[in-house]
């Protein structure tokens, strides 16, 4: 039977949800026998997979119609990182181009003012620069003016939706697939988006992202939950704090307060500042990223991008977590 099918349909069984599949997942593996999901769903819940088995066909054909590719548990290309939830989707619906690319995620108000969105295509610039891809929502304001900018720049792009593929119209979105970005989703490709669906979305937007920047956020913000899965997944936060006493960005100031995001005002204080082609690192002896980060007082993404160089041109080797000179 294709994993697939399985796998929709474990997720159709009302009961069952993201934890317990994940549960699954870790007790019989990305590949697991019908016969032993069925022991150990028990007999009510093994009835009711053998329903939704066929329920799950038609969501396959409709895909196959649609050209929409599947992804789950059982897939190479299921983003690893979405694991470190507790709650994983186990189905992933996508269009567009997977790239093996690092990600940073940008969110924050729908009614982001001029300066916001200017500030967004500072950072999207000098991140594509240093050779980072982006991930937000699609949804107009902060999310949006990201997608744009990085497509502006030449840059990578994962849109991360809180409805289906499907459900996803305008130019924007057909911007992104022609531009070879990607189109994600948890739902359903006829799915509606919903008060439900978008917190689910949120947290995707956190999972697929190395660090999370917050331009400008108000206390009721949904970025602030983006935020709150960010912090328990122990990714770094970036907030701006706005002008003083302005609401509009009373959520940024809510995470600086209680520790959970540092304070930004320029690119540079989230990437660092651009690395000198002279900066020296001396390899002569193995040494960790750690090490090497410690004796130069550089950000970590500078000297993995440099790094990176080094190893391309073969001047540098990599052997386990250490680099010394070829």
């Amino acid at each position: 039977m294709e994993r697939s099918i399985l796998w929709i349909a474990l997720s159709k069984i009302k009961g069952i949800g993201p934890k317990t599949l994940k549960r699954i997942l870790l007790k019989l593996g990305k590949d697991p026998d019908l016969g032993d999901i069925k022991k150990l769903l028990g007999h009510r819940r093994g009835k009711a997979l053998e329903i939704a088995l066929g329920e799950a066909q038609k969501v396959l054909d409709l895909c196959e119609r649609e050209s929409i590719e599947v992804i789950t548990f059982s897939s190479d290309r299921y983003p690893k990182t979405l694991l470190d939830l507790e709650d994983p989707p186990v189905v992933l619906f996508a269009r567009g181009t997977f790239r093996d690319q690092r990600l940073f995620g940008i969110v924050g108000s729908r009614k982001a003012n001029a300066y916001s969105l200017g500030l967004v295509d500072r950072i999207v610039k000098e991140g594509v620069k240093r050779g980072w891809g982006t991930v937000s929502g699609g949804a107009v304001g902060i999310d949006r003016k990201t997608h744009e900018a990085t497509l502006k720049e030449g840059g990578y792009t994962v849109c991360v939706l809180g409805e289906g593929v499907l459900k996803a119209k305008g130019k924007i979105f057909q911007e992104i697939l022609s531009e070879g970005g990607l189109i994600l989703s948890e739902f359903e490709p006829l799915t509606p988006a919903s008060k439900y669906t978008f917190p689910r979305r949120n947290r995707l937007i956190a999972a697929l992202s190395e660090f999370l920047v917050i331009p400008q956020a108000g206390q009721k913000s949904g970025s602030l939950i983006t935020a709150e899965v960010s912090f328990k997944l122990k990714r770094r936060i970036y907030a701006h704090e706005g002008p003083k006493n302005s609401k509009d960005w009373e959520g940024c100031r809510v995470l600086i307060e209680k520790g959970k995001a540092t304070p930004f005002s320029y690119p540079e204080e989230i990437f660092g500042k651009p690395i000198s082609e002279d900066v020296e690192i001396d390899l002569k002896k193995p040494k960790t990223l750690d090490q090497i980060v410690g004796e130069t007082g550089k950000c970590p993404e500078e000297i993995i991008k440099l790094l990176g160089k080094l190893l391309a041109e073969g001047k540098v080797k990599q052997i386990g977590a250490f680099y010394v000179y070829n």
